[in-house]
């Protein structure tokens, strides 16, 4: 019983959008079957560290979808191929690029931080363990001119 309710307004806000865009201008329906449901979603997780959770996920997998909607839209201006298909490449598209992204910047980001003792991070720039230009890059520090060479801090 507990995915029946999610099942039915996830479902309902998809139909919503369908019969939307037989009564109006289509290109209004997806204010209504675009909602984020993602967002809805999280309404339905047991607590806030799962939503955080959650959304640390769901902030990438929105990023990439942007940019898959972009192509979608511009493959179907410039070509004669089928929307269908555009469609269907452009979700198994984002499916893929989400779940390799959100491996690499979320679980095993979070796997890594498990390890850390509660002291102040060792890492250059400080940040307490959050990703900095300096931890990326060990020559930034040259170019950031953030303190200048031969000054202590």
């Amino acid at each position: 019983m507990e995915y029946v309710k999610p099942f039915v307004i996830g479902g309902g806000l998809i139909a919503l959008g369908k019969y939307t865009s037989k009564f109006v201008n289509p290109a209004i329906a997806p204010l209504i079957g675009g909602l984020p449901t993602g967002v809805i979603a999280s309404f339905f997780l047991d607590n806030d560290k799962m939503r955080k959770g959650y959304y640390n996920g769901y902030v990438y997998s929105s990023f990439v979808l942007f940019f898959v909607i972009t192509a979608i839209h511009l493959a179907g201006e410039h070509t004669a191929m089928s929307m269908d298909l555009i469609s269907l490449v452009g979700l198994a598209i984002w499916g893929a690029i989400s779940y390799v992204v959100i491996n690499a910047e979320v679980i095993s980001k979070g796997r890594k931080g498990k390890g850390r003792s509660k002291g102040r991070a060792r890492t250059r720039g400080g940040g307490g363990g959050a990703r900095h230009l300096y931890n990326e890059d060990p020559s930034a520090e040259m170019w950031a001119r953030v303190v200048p060479r031969g000054t202590s801090q």
